[in-house]
């Protein structure tokens, strides 16, 4: 697992390992300026309570998870969830979403 607990501005290329256990944790403001690969079931994004991630171009989820944990995912330019693509936890995602085939669930907290 990898924390960032200070910002990180628009820049750095943010990447996810696939090996079991991969997990990238957002606790603070973050920009990413090109999509993070999420495409292997043992892939994890985290973003915490006081996590604010933006991706610039559009995301593209095919496997893995996005755990929110209170904060927020933004990406104007879309996001797109494939079959085995799961967003779950509480807090907000914001931009346009698509694909019919990825599973997206709220717990509790503000919604999704």
């Amino acid at each position: 697992m990898l924390d960032l607990t200070g910002p990180a501005a628009s820049g750095p290329t943010l990447r996810i390992g696939s090996v079991p256990g991969s997990t990238l944790r957002i606790d603070n403001t973050a920009t990413a300026a090109s999509a993070i690969v999420i495409n292997n079931a043992n892939q994890r994004l985290e973003i915490g309570a006081a996590g604010a991630l933006k991706i610039i171009p559009a995301e593209s989820i095919t496997a893995g998870t996005i755990l929110l944990q209170g904060g927020s995912l933004t990406d104007a330019a879309g996001l797109t969830f494939g079959a085995g693509a799961i967003v779950t936890g509480q807090g907000t995602v914001s931009g346009p979403i698509t694909g019919a085939n990825g599973t997206i669930n709220a717990n509790g907290g503000p919604s999704i």
